[in-house]
Formats: C-alpha cells, structure tokens, sequence
C-alpha cells in the first residue's frame, strides 16, 4: 500500500503539482511500518535464542534429515 503510494506521489510530482502534507505523510508511514518490522523480526531472533537457551547446544532449529534405509540386518545385529 505504501510502496503504492509513492508511485502515485512520483506521478504527481511529475506533473508538477506537489502536496507535501500527502509526501510527509507517506514517508512517515512507510518509516514506521519499516521501523515495526525491524521490531518484529528482533522479537523472532530473541524467542530463537530463548529456545536455544533453553534447550542446550545440542538442540537444532533445522536439523539435517537423515535418510537411510534400516534393515533387519542392521537392527538385530546379522542374529535372527
């Protein structure tokens, strides 16, 4: 909606009829959705090292999927 906005400021500018209230207006909204973005994603990263604290090292956010297949060779020790 923002980014929206600016275009259609550009276009007006561009044929010369320029409202700064609408050009602060816009900038100071599209700071502010920055600015909680930012907040959003430091909140993200501070419940990520929460978990971690809790969990320990050895806990990982995405491990690595082991794919191996499992034979009964390999659970009963080749002894049937």
């Amino acid at each position: 909606m923002l980014e929206e906005q600016i275009r259609e400021i550009n276009a007006t500018v561009e044929l010369g009829e320029v409202d700064t209230f609408i050009l602060i207006e816009t900038a100071t909204r599209q700071h502010e959705a920055k600015s909680q973005l930012l907040d959003l994603q430091v909140e993200e990263l501070d419940a990520k090292i929460t978990v971690h604290k809790i969990l320990g090292p050895e806990y990982q956010l995405n491990p690595t999927p082991i794919n191996r297949e499992t034979t009964s060779k390999d659970t009963l020790g080749g002894v049937q």
